[in-house]
């Protein structure tokens, strides 16, 4: 016998005696961190323009081309188009030199993001200089002050193809781009991306003009439109993940700056108090410090940031200042970040007549300075967008780095936690990025989860990432603990999700509770942030008082007992459509049934599936092809997915021991699929093109059902379902 298939067979017996002398899912038990890979299947990366028409093409619920209905517009937490057509988007971001390929690469990569069904694209850290840039051609270019005029035609090719095919597009305009001498002052205080400086630096406010400017107002030769006019243009975010809010110890330390920021303090506190005696009494505070010696309006030495190597605002307990005083420098930073966002705003909508609609900053700071930026959102902005990860490496994918290799369904909470309290209520919710990362070996589960959730919740998610770099050719090997593009695990679910989110198999939530928040609980950071499971049962978020849609009903009391009773008992069933029990998330609902979790040899009851697997882990989706239920389709698409890795990849304690090299290896799943049908089916194994590979025997139950088995020794990820 094949000494890999023995190997396979061998684990599956041991899983199934540990089930049954213990009674409890045998992947109960912790799964080890460098699982035998000898029965494992080397991937074939997909052809796409092959497999565009195929079972695995989830294209076919894009609404092409992009633009057709005319503007975005923010309703409510809607995104709805000028002809009343609603938005709802399932996207991916593609970063640094993948925005600027040949044509031929941009024909793939537009094909892959086509195939895998998402509608949108966050085109992210096109400043990133170490690699091909929108400033040239080559890595590290000697100025970033003028836009390559090649760069943006072939970003703009890819933009065409994109819009062709029903796939909208968001753009960002400061992410990593570095700071050079003759450019920007005292360029060695400045990281990429100017975090800090440039939401208060005049130059860098000018230069952030400079760069919109030439961003949206080029014209595409290939659309003869610029950005600002292109309906395919949904979103714009202003800056990508900066604050003032929170300030990390050691980002402005150069005496230019600080000076800076003084002044701005100064000048600001003399509007607000006039004289120094006010401001002196405002200050003091027994046991506290207010006005210290040598600190004076009159000539702009009010200390806000220290020497700037403590972190803000820790600085300001660590001073023990008075509580005024720090009232007074939150409200300080939040009046400069809110005039940044209104003059940034105020260029791209009236002096470049952007149509898009406009975000302030992806982020905002830490989770308790966070509420800030989302409530200048909510006042100046059309949406709000925000970043959440799971096992976000601490080096990215090199040898060193570790992150959590644990699963969102067992210990991943906080995952959903972030995101579902960074929402602001009656305003569109995009989260910008989200990822569930290699090193995670469950990282299959988060694409259908996120789905459904974002789904439940009425969120726009944008996976990070699908590329940063050109088309892989021959050996491809996953480089990054973000992309996708050469990563079986999220690769081979992505249609299934898409098909799922864009279908809205899952609806939304019926209950809603929303956290109240004063503008003066914004500008305190003491305030915290909600961390409750109760989003699990109902669309949560944070409202702002003081706007006109505040709700009080839906920051009652009432509505919180409503959904803490059901965190309270240990409740799994979210809705009447989703479960998430201890070991799995399932979603069951006419168009989609499907399975994430840890619980081998349990069978799961669909209603007109049932589905069990015997892997350790694994995630299998049975999906309808068409805008038909399970039960009434001609077309079903099965998908099963489980772990992946590079051949050599290896893990101690959570930490990359050996990145591993090409090529990727994935776990075939095992398991039985009843369908509670009496039709005729026909199933027929796929390969990576969803090309098919030849027929699944198919046997009949003693109640008249129809039931086929998986085998991973085949390899086989995908299955197409015909009934007659």
């Amino acid at each position: 016998m094949n000494k890999r298939l023995w190997t396979k067979r061998l684990t599956l017996m041991i899983l199934a005696i540990q089930l049954l002398l213990t009674g409890v899912p045998a992947a109960a038990a912790d799964i080890p961190e460098n699982p035998d890979t000898s029965s494992w299947h080397v991937w074939e990366l997909p052809n796409d323009a092959l497999a565009l028409g195929s079972p695995i093409d989830a294209s076919f619920l894009l609404d092409a081309p992009a633009g057709k209905h005319g503007y975005a517009r923010a309703v409510g937490e809607n995104i709805v188009f000028e002809d009343g057509t609603r938005a709802r988007f399932w996207g991916v971001n593609i970063a640094m030199s993948a925005s600027f390929l040949s044509q031929a690469d941009a024909k793939r990569l537009a094909d892959r993001i086509a195939r895998s069904g998402f509608n949108i694209v966050r085109f992210h850290q096109m400043d990133y200089t170490p690699a091909p840039n929108i400033f040239s051609a080559t890595a590290n270019p000697s100025q970033t002050t003028a836009l390559n005029g090649d760069q943006l035609q072939k970003l703009f090719y890819l933009m065409k193809l994109l819009k062709d095919k029903g796939i909208y597009y968001y753009v960002d305009l400061l992410t990593m781009r570095p700071a050079l001498a003759g450019e920007v002052p005292q360029p060695g205080d400045v990281s990429n991306g100017w975090k800090a400086h440039a939401l208060f630096d005049p130059t860098l406010l000018q230069l952030q003009k400079d760069y919109a400017r030439q961003l949206l107002t080029t014209k595409s030769i290939y659309t003869n439109t610029t950005l600002a006019e292109d309906k395919a243009l949904v979103f714009i975010d202003i800056q990508n993940e900066n604050s003032l809010f929170t300030i990390d110890a050691g980002r402005i330390t150069d005496s230019y700056y600080i000076n800076q920021l003084k002044t701005k303090f100064s000048q600001w506190l003399r509007t607000k108090y006039s004289t120094e005696a006010a401001l002196k009494t405002a200050w003091t505070e027994s046991g506290k410090v207010g006005i210290q010696a040598g600190e004076n309006m009159a000539n702009n030495s009010v200390n806000i940031i220290g020497d700037g190597t403590v972190r803000i605002p820790d600085l300001y307990d660590n001073l023990n200042y008075s509580t005024q005083r720090k009232n007074d420098s939150y409200e300080f930073f939040f009046h400069t970040v809110r005039s940044h966002y209104i003059e940034m705003r105020d260029f791209l909508k009236v002096d470049l007549k952007v149509k898009a609609l406009i975000t302030g900053s992806s982020m905002g700071g830490y989770p308790s300075t966070a509420p800030a930026s989302m409530y200048l959102n909510k006042e100046l902005m059309d949406f709000t967008d925000r970043h959440v990860y799971m096992s976000h490496p601490s080096k990215y994918f090199t040898q060193g780095s570790k992150a959590d290799n644990d699963s969102i369904i067992t210990k991943g909470n906080n995952f959903f936690q972030q995101a579902a309290y960074k929402r602001v209520f009656n305003q569109p919710y995009i989260l910008g990025e989200w990822q569930e990362c290699l090193t995670n070996d469950f990282r299959a589960e988060g694409d259908l989860m996120m789905a459904a959730m974002a789904s439940f919740q009425n969120w726009n998610p944008i996976q990070f990432q699908m590329t940063a770099e050109a088309m892989p050719t021959a050996n491809p090997y996953i480089k990054s603990a973000f992309g996708t593009f050469v990563d079986p695990a999220h690769t081979a679910i992505q249609p299934a999700a898409a098909i799922l989110f864009h279908r809205g198999d899952v609806q939304e939530a019926m209950d809603s509770y929303y956290y109240s928040y004063s503008k003066q609980d914004v500008l305190n950071p003491a305030k915290g942030f909600p961390s409750s499971n109760i989003y699990r049962y109902g669309k949560v978020g944070i409202m702002f008082s003081g706007f006109a849609d505040y709700n009080a009903a839906l920051s009652s009391t009432t509505a919180l007992n409503k959904l803490q009773s059901k965190v309270t008992s240990g409740e799994t069933v979210l809705s009447n459509q989703l479960k998430w029990q201890p070991n799995s998330f399932l979603i069951n609902t006419p168009y989609t049934n499907a399975v994430a979790g840890m619980e081998p040899n349990q069978p799961k009851d669909f209603g007109f599936s049932i589905i069990q697997y015997t892997n350790p882990f694994a995630v299998i989706s049975l999906n309808s092809l068409t805008r038909d239920t399970l039960q009434n389709t001609n077309r079903i698409l099965l998908t099963a997915v489980a772990r992946a890795r590079n051949t050599g990849f290896m893990l101690n304690n959570n930490e990359i021991v050996a990145p591993g090299k090409s090529p990727v290896l994935y776990e075939g799943v095992s398991g039985t699929i009843t369908l509670k049908t009496t039709a005729n089916i026909q199933v027929y194994g796929l390969n990576t093109s969803g090309q098919r590979q030849g027929a699944v025997t198919v046997t009949t139950t003693a109640e008249g059902y129809k039931q086929f088995q998986i085998r991973g020794e085949y390899g086989r990820i995908y299955f197409e379902i015909v009934k007659n």
